[in-house]
Formats: C-alpha cells, sequence, structure tokens
C-alpha cells in the first residue's frame, strides 16, 4: 500500500483522517488497542495542525517490519504543518502546555502515544513530526532506518512519483521512480517500475533498471533509480536512468551518485552500475525533479541526527517547486 496524503485545513477533515488511518490499521492487523492508539495519535496530529498553523498535511502509511516472520507490521504518521515553528519546542511537548490556548495535552500526547517519535521545527519551515506505532508497542530491531514524502502536483490526487524498498535478510534494494509527466499514466509508469523490485531474490542495480526497461514498455516511461545494498558490509550498486537524483553524505558533506540519460521503458541504451561504499551513520537522499537541487542538509543545523522521515519531510517542505509531483528518499545504515 501506498503512502496517502491527506490535506488538513478545515476541522471536518480530522474525522476522515482518523477513519482512513484506522482502516489502515485494520488491514495490517493491528489489534483493537493499538488502532485506538492509531486514532488518537491521527486525531492529536490533525487537531495541532489546525490550532498551531492552520493547515498541512498528514501522511500514512503501513511500516513493514523487517523481521516479517516474527512479527506484524506497524504504520507510520508524518505530520507537516504550515505554521510558524514552536515557540518553545521542549516545553511544547509537556502534556498541559498549549502554544495555541488550548488543553494542550496534543503534543504530548503525540510522544507518549507513538513507540517511535521524532520532530524538528524552524521559523521558515514550520513543524515535522514523525510518528510510528507498532504492535503491542514492540519496537523492532531495523539496520536501516526508511523514511520518504511522495507528494502529487497541487490540484492532483494522484502522484506521479513511487518509491519501494524490500529487504530480505542482509540484502537490501531501495528505488525511487518517476513517470514522465504528471497524473494517472505517470503513477501507472512509476508503479509499473517500482513492482518488479518483489518479483527478485537477488538485486543486481543494473538489471532492476533493465527490468523496469521492460516493464514500462507499455507505459510513457519514467525515471528510475536503484540502489542495491549488503546491510552488514555496507557495500552497496547504484544505477540510474534520468533525473532521480541520489546522494550519499554525512558529516557535512555529501557524494551525488551519477545516472545515465534516458527514459526507462523507450530511450535507454545498455546500463552499467556503480560501486558505492555506504557507511554506517551515513545517509542516502534520493529525489526526483520535483524537488529543486539547491536542498543542503547544513542549512538545518542539527537536521542530519533526525529520523529520515523527518530529514526527509524538512527537504521536500523547503524545496519542493510545486510544479511537480515530488518525491525525497532518505535512509541511514545503523
Amino acid at each position: 500500500m501506498r503512502q496517502i496524503a491527506l490535506p488538513i485545513d478545515d476541522v471536518s477533515q480530522v474525522a476522515d483522517a482518523r477513519r482512513q488511518a484506522t482502516e489502515i490499521a485494520r488491514s495490517i492487523g493491528l489489534n483493537e488497542t493499538d488502532r485506538g492508539r492509531v486514532a488518537i495519535v491521527v486525531t492529536e496530529a490533525a487537531t495541532n495542525i489546525l490550532k498551531h498553523a492552520g493547515s498541512g498535511v498528514l501522511l500514512i502509511r503501513p511500516l513493514a517490519h523487517p523481521h516479517s516472520d516474527e512479527a506484524g507490521d506497524g504504520i507510520e504518521v508524518i505530520a507537516l504543518d504550515n505554521g510558524p515553528g514552536l515557540p518553545d519546542a521542549a516545553l511544547s511537548f509537556a502534556d498541559g502546555h498549549s502554544t495555541a490556548g488550548t488543553a494542550g495535552t496534543g503534543l504530548g500526547a503525540l510522544a507518549r502515544l507513538s513507540d517511535q517519535f521524532d520532530w524538528f521545527s524552524d521559523s521558515a519551515n514550520g513543524s515535522i513530526f514523525w510518528m510510528a506505532l507498532w504492535p503491542g508497542r514492540v519496537v523492532p530491531d531495523q539496520l536501516l532506518d526508511i523514511g520518504a514524502v511522495c507528494l502529487p502536483l497541487p490540484g492532483e490526487t494522484l502522484s506521479g512519483d513511487d518509491w519501494r524498498v524490500e529487504q530480505h535478510g542482509e540484502r537490501c534494494a531501495i528505488m525511487v521512480a518517476d513517470g514522465l509527466g504528471h497524473g494517472l499514466e505517470a503513477y501507472r509508469a512509476s508503479m509499473a517500475a517500482t513492482e518488479v523490485l518483489p518479483k527478485r531474490e537477488n538485486w543486481p542495480a543494473a538489471d532492476l533498471i533493465h527490468e523496469a526497461h521492460g516493464a514500462l514498455r507499455a507505459t510513457r516511461g519514467a525515471a528510475v533509480s536503484v540502489l542495491s545494498l549488503n546491510l552488514s558490509t555496507g557495500q552497496a550498486q547504484f544505477a540510474g536512468v534520468g533525473n532521480v537524483a541520489a546522494f550519499i553524505g554525512g558529516h557535512g558533506a555529501r557524494k551525488q551518485l551519477v545516472t545515465h540519460n534516458g527514459i526507462v521503458g523507450h530511450n535507454m541504451r545498455k546500463v552499467g552500475s556503480m560501486d558505492v561504499d555506504w557507511p554506517h551513520d551515513s545517509w542516502l537522499l534520493m529525489h526526483s525533479d520535483g524537488l529543486s537541487t539547491q536542498w543542503n542538509l547544513n542549512d538545518f543545523p542539527g537536521l542530519d541526527a533526525r529520523h529520515p522521515a523527518v530529514i526527509a519531510a524538512t527537504v521536500c517542505k523547503a524545496h519542493w517547486r510545486k510544479r511537480d509531483d515530488v518525491t525525497v528518499l532518505v535512509a541511514r545504515r545503523n
């Protein structure tokens, strides 16, 4: 199931957001207690967007358990608001404190009811809150933290971008696809690309691009980048065609990975892969061309230490052109 984006700018949308979130929670098998937590978290997140900022968006998606044979899946909620940021962040998370003249239970409840929680706030870009909830409040050990934001062109309901991560044991593949144009046909193209991942048991990066090329022949085509990784060694392969950019970075520096010219599904030459060293505590950032190339994590002091979902949302919010769909994916090796 894709990440869903729910605009929040009217009180009537709070109940609909809660309904959609609890339906996702039910579909992945969360019990009544955990569904209740999801309902409260989504309600408080949406209500706080309205109270503190006036408008924003909720992003909700299922979280695949990294050891799916041991436990069930979880659910992720990301709240992005259009407000002025938190004037006193630490105090704002204390139950009973309010920056909006209300009862003040909202932000504290988000942190308390979530099994994983992180946030970032600044006056120029508002606030980002990330919440993850897992069955029975048991957070799985993860070799790789992943976060992504995928939003459609304003006025569209479907994004022509897609992303997918598949992990089996110590092997992992990460793909971002940007269907040509936007709307339904771009959506179909990007989905056709990412659907090649679960059909393979091993994932050489160049092979995945060539397999996507065959899968996209009946579509309008897409830009596609993919990184395959051995989680234990950090050795990775990268291949890309088109303008889905990818960077490895950390400690104030970054390196861009090289993509090939062409359109996957239509005009593409034989693609090779490049070897990549991905050290522990370094990040991977991939984005479609809906994001400005002017982003720089150094512009946000402390952001690179946050959860990848918070990094992705902050960068997206600050640098989305809003003339196209946008996807920003961030991953960090633990």
